[in-house]
């Protein structure tokens, strides 16, 4: 929905975006673009990371036979959405709830570091204080940030 991470998409390697504001809430003219990149396939991976209703129901429309559809996060309020079971047991789909990854998974993430496949560098958007880290936490209920904040400072030396 921003303009802004769809281009911090496309930096990171995505190989094709698509604003769902240039759809006016139609979900079928959504859902037919991604069928029409895709081939008419839909997506091996889709994820909700925004926590409306309507993109969550997005992405389970726009899954392949046998994809994976990840709901990142939690619901934000308004409309709940409507899971199309017969969809996704027709289309032996797979729905994966996430707030993060498993500390199991700590060591390969951190290889995957390591080796520079994942570039976290560039997903941190800015380092914050432990002070402006709360306020950024309670500030997601009305916006969505652009990368990752990382509290690097637990201390306001600015204040001495």
């Amino acid at each position: 929905m921003s303009p802004a991470a769809l281009d911090k998409a496309t930096q990171l390697g995505a190989d094709v975006s698509v604003n769902v504001n240039d759809y006016n809430m139609n979900n079928e003219a959504l859902q037919k673009k991604i069928l029409d990149i895709t081939h008419s396939l839909g997506a091996d991976i889709t994820i909700d990371a925004a926590g409306f209703a309507d993109t969550c129901e997005n992405a389970v429309h726009t899954c392949r036979r046998g994809g994976r559809m990840v709901q990142v996060g939690l619901h934000i309020g308004g409309r709940r959405p409507e899971i199309p079971m017969g969809t996704v047991a027709g289309r032996e789909l797979e729905i994966v709830g996430s707030h993060g990854f498993s500390a199991t998974d700590l060591p390969d993430i951190l290889s995957l570091v390591e080796s520079g496949i994942l570039p976290v560098k560039k997903l941190v958007g800015k380092e914050v204080t432990l002070e402006q880290g709360s306020k950024l936490l309670m500030a997601m209920n009305s916006q969505s940030p652009l990368g990752m904040a990382v509290i690097t400072r637990f201390d306001d030396s600015s204040r001495l």
